[in-house]
């Protein structure tokens, strides 16, 4: 006798069920970005099924908000669709190529950072703002002060 014989048909359909039902692709219907935890207000699986007020988990350090249409991987804890969350976020129609060991941070308007194989590039049609006592452009510790209208600039340094 082996230790499965005491299951009935039934329970092994609803094991099934379980096991099937912790991984599931959707799309992003709506965002609840007001909570501590952003929540999927509206995501939409296989077979319409569209569950609410799923967590959105973010790698630490790193923030978004996927617009809708936007695709997730969604993981039910323990197979139970009640307790779903999505621990994975995918916008296809922006997708950003890169190179082989290449990152980049990128949005829906192609600003972007890539860090490539040989250097580090900032793009973006928009103002480029850093907060901060001293800032610092070139290889030099000690570079001089650029020149503003002003005067020198008590923040700005770089080797033009």
């Amino acid at each position: 006798m082996s230790g499965w014989d005491h299951y009935s048909r039934v329970d092994e359909q609803m094991l099934f069920e379980r096991i099937r039902h912790m991984v599931a692709r959707g799309v992003v219907r709506s965002v609840d970005d007001a909570k501590m935890m952003q929540e999927m207000a509206r995501i939409e699986l296989e077979a319409g099924f569209s569950p609410t007020k799923i967590e959105h988990w973010h790698p630490y350090g790193f923030s978004m908000h996927p617009r809708a249409g936007a695709e997730v991987l969604g993981v039910s804890l323990g197979g139970n669709r009640d307790h779903m969350i999505v621990i994975a976020t995918a916008d296809r129609r922006y997708r950003l190529k890169v190179g082989q060991g290449e990152v980049a941070l990128h949005d829906d308007q192609s600003q972007k950072v890539h860090i490539k194989r040989e250097s580090i590039w900032v793009e973006t049609d928009k103002k480029v703002v850093a907060k901060c006592p001293d800032f610092r452009v070139g290889e030099d510790a000690d570079l001089p002060r650029v020149m503003t209208e002003a005067g020198p600039s008590s923040v700005l340094r770089a080797k033009v």
